[in-house]
Formats: structure tokens, sequence, C-alpha cells
């Protein structure tokens, strides 16, 4: 995909903007991205997205059932439509990052268990941790510019409407970035909790060969042919 961006036409005519936002696919279980292209102009909005039952789809169903919600959606200017757009995309993070907070927990509860190793669930925890703030990085300086170009578009004022956004923005952020220390704390911890584990069967291992160690050696001078008391050459 191709990184977030946007441009304005030099006759000012249409503002395009790239964005791409995350979402779970529950059949994997991993964290995919939509990558979505929108053509602003005063009269008309025009979306591009590659997902087929995405937030924008089912906006689009709702227009066309419904005027009452169409005409909510618009409220009178393409930009208005493009705010609620990004607006229930944004609100869409939560359900996301409410899941990672729960895989956090989840990994919590493997990290301090002797019996089970959480590796594996710690390295594909932190895969989607990095993988949500590459993409959520870019979109809190993306959205603050979209907040300040697009009343240009529009005959009121929408950036205090986009502050809500990017506040929104900040805070899936900060999630992410507890939810990173928290995961590099449990990566740590499992290292710790299986190197005394690692230590402690070396320990019982050297003590038993410590202890075999005299036997070992007695039986070593008695396989040889060496007349020694209690052997079976001793008369």
């Amino acid at each position: 995909g191709q990184f977030p961006k946007i441009e304005q036409s030099s006759e000012d005519k249409y503002l395009f903007i790239l964005l791409r936002f995350p979402y779970y696919n529950a059949y994997n279980g991993n964290i995919a991205i939509n990558q979505i292209s929108l053509f602003l102009g005063e009269k008309y909005l025009v979306t591009i997205h590659e997902a087929a039952n995405d937030v924008i789809s089912g906006m689009f169903t709702d227009c066309r059932e419904n005027p009452e919600q169409r005409k909510a959606y618009i409220n009178g200017s393409s930009a208005h439509l493009l705010y609620t757009i990004i607006e229930q995309l944004t609100d869409n993070l939560s359900p996301l990052l409410q899941k990672i907070l729960t895989e956090v927990d989840e990994t919590e509860d493997i990290v301090f268990d002797d019996k089970v190793s959480g590796v594996y669930k710690i390295g594909q925890l932190r895969r989607k941790i990095i993988g949500l703030r590459r993409v959520i990085g870019p979109l809190r300086t993306l959205l603050n510019d979209v907040g300040i170009k697009i009343n240009e578009f529009s005959r009121s004022n929408l950036s205090i409407y986009f502050d809500d956004i990017t506040h929104r923005i900040d805070k899936a952020w900060e999630t992410l970035e507890e939810a990173r220390e928290t995961v590099d704390i449990y990566k740590d911890s499992d290292f710790t909790i299986s190197t005394e584990k690692t230590n402690r069967i070396l320990a019982v291992l050297t003590l038993i060969f410590t202890l075999s160690i005299p036997a070992t050696v007695i039986g070593s001078f008695y396989g040889m042919n060496i007349l020694l008391p209690g052997g079976l050459d001793a008369n």
C-alpha cells in the first residue's frame, strides 16, 4: 500500500486524501489494512476502497435505503460527509484496541505460568501492536491537516469536529504505546523466568552428574584387568 497523504489540486477544485485504516480480520485472526482514496470537491465526494464490507459500504447502503440518514450524513455539504466517514472509521478503532488490551491481559497469565512458554504469544502480540503503530502514527498528522483544509469545501467550520477525531487518534496512540511497553516488560519477564527455569534444571543435572562420578570411577576401575578386592578374579 501507499503512504497516507493529502494533496490539493493547483486550482483548489478538489482535495485528494489517501488513508489507511486497520481492521480485524476474523477469518485468520490478524489485523489487516484497508486503504481508502477520497476525492473531495465542493459538491461531490468520491471514495475508492479495497474492503467490500467496510464502514463506507455500510454508510452507502444506509444512504440508499434511508433518506433521513442520508440527510444526516451529508448535512448540506460533501465536506460534512467526508467528516462523517472519517469519524466512523476512527470510532471503529475502539473494538480493535479493546481486543489488543484483552490479548495483553491474556499474555500476562501465560508469561507468569511456569508450565507454559509465552514466546510465541508475545511475538504475535508485538507484531500486531507494531503494525497498528505504523498505521496510527501517520494518521495523527494527516487528519490534523485534513481538519484544516476541509473548511475550504464547507460552509461551516468543521475544524472543531476534527479536534475530537484527532483527540481520539491520540488516545489510540497512547493506548498502543502503553501496550507496547507492557509487552516489552512481559518479554523480559518471560526471558528471566525461562532462564531461571533452565538454571534450575542445569543445577539438578549437575548435582546428579556430580553424585554419579564416584560410581563411574569405581565402575571404570573394576572394568579394567586389575585385581581388586571384590573383583571377579579375586580369590
